[in-house]
């Protein structure tokens, strides 16, 4: 097999990624290559907001064809915009509550589409944290999600 050819799994994943829609009629979903894409995005947005980044993709080549892989790896966000001076424990616990579970509904829906067969891929490793102020004032978390 050439090289390259494995790439067309990155090619699938990039396809599935832009595509992806969630039940949660509340939230609104953008595909972004990088950071300055994003702030500029939630510079007008209200709401709950996921951000899915272009993934990244590494190819290893071992001694003979059964030794290479390819892993690829995207971050996803689930933010809503700070609160502000309006902010209490309380009400950051909701907002964070409400983002974890949209993180919860986007890995049901990787895993679900994995198990089937129609992403095509495995989700090898996750990466949950906590985000604050991020992208100009926006909180909540950040998913690192690897396939292969």
């Amino acid at each position: 097999m050439k090289k390259l050819q494995k790439l067309a799994k990155l090619g699938r994943l990039e396809a599935y990624l832009r595509h992806i829609s969630l039940p949660t009629a509340s939230v609104t979903v953008s595909y972004v290559t990088a950071q300055d894409d994003a702030t500029s995005l939630l510079n007008a947005a209200a709401g709950l907001q996921v951000l899915i980044a272009r993934p990244e993709c590494r190819q290893n080549f071992g001694p003979d064809a059964n030794a290479r892989s390819t892993d690829m790896e995207t971050v996803v966000f689930a933010l809503e915009k700070s609160l502000g001076a309006g902010n209490t424990p309380e009400r950051e616990l909701e907002q964070f509550d409400r983002c974890l579970e949209v993180c919860d509904e986007i890995l049901d829906k990787l895993f679900a589409d994995a198990d089937s067969c129609s992403l095509g891929l495995e989700l090898t490793a996750l990466d949950l944290r906590p985000e604050v102020s991020v992208f100009g004032g926006w909180n909540g978390y950040s998913m690192s999600i690897s396939f292969s």
